[in-house]
Parts: C-alpha cells; sequence; structure tokens
C-alpha cells in the first residue's frame, strides 16, 4: 500500500483561544480560525483530525472557516500551500510527512522547524497545551 502525504496544514491558525477566564478578567480573544487542508481517502487519519477540530470548534476554541480537499501528493506543492497560508494570516501551520517519519512546523517571522521521527508537537504558544501525539502514525 502506497503511504501517501497527508497534511494537518489545516491546523492554519490565526488566533489564540485555549485559556479558562475568571468573571472579573477581560474578554476572551477570539476563537482560532482554521481551514482544514485534507486529501480525504481511503484512510482514517483525515477524518479522526476533522472530529478533532469539529471537538474544538464545540468548546469554543477554534471557528472552523473551511475544510479544502488536496489529491496532491507532491511536498513541494504542500509546502508552497504552507508559506501562501503564513502570507495570509496563518500563525502555526503543520505538514506531516509519514514517509520521512518528518514533521515541518511554519511560523511567520521564524525558520522553517523540522521535526524527525517526533512523537508530539506541540502546539505552543499559539495553542497553550495543545498537543498531536504521533506516535501511532508513524508506526
Amino acid at each position: 500500500m502506497k503511504l501517501r502525504l497527508f497534511r494537518l496544514v489545516a491546523i492554519a491558525v490565526t488566533g489564540i483561544v485555549l485559556s479558562t477566564l475568571a468573571a472579573d478578567s477581560p474578554p476572551a480573544p477570539p476563537p482560532v480560525k482554521i481551514i482544514f487542508d485534507t486529501d480525504i481517502g481511503n484512510d482514517v487519519d483525515d477524518a479522526l483530525a476533522l472530529g478533532l477540530l469539529h471537538a474544538l470548534a464545540d468548546r469554543g476554541a477554534c471557528e472552523l472557516l473551511g475544510v479544502t480537499i488536496t489529491r496532491s501528493d507532491e511536498l513541494a506543492d504542500v509546502r508552497k500551500k504552507m508559506l501562501e497560508y503564513m502570507e495570509n494570516g496563518a500563525r502555526l501551520g503543520w505538514l506531516i510527512d509519514p514517509q520521512e517519519q518528518r514533521v515541518y512546523i511554519y511560523r511567520p517571522g521564524h525558520a522553517l522547524e523540522v521535526l524527525d521521527d517526533p512523537e508530539i508537537v506541540s502546539g505552543d504558544p499559539v495553542l497553550p497545551g495543545f498537543a498531536l501525539e504521533l506516535g501511532g502514525i508513524f508506526t
């Protein structure tokens, strides 16, 4: 079975929201705005990610602006798309390459961060306390 490059490009983030507020605290920041880019195929990884996004939306932690479907498996095309997201206001992007067991982390104003075979990817500081466990994806 051919392993496909899938992406959680979708974690394109434009705000900070995962916090609790006391009654006399200032108003909460707006929910994180997310566009989910997926190849939704005959596997479950994207369905799981979409379910997670809906759960976060139900908690008021994010606003799911849209879901895009991309069937391209070319890493160069997906990297270009990530740069476009950053140029248009996204604050965090994860590009997950299961073939190479590598995660590319995009943040505006920062150098591209590349993690080889990580167990967990943290959303801090954009998504405080949020972490994605990748152990099951890369095995």
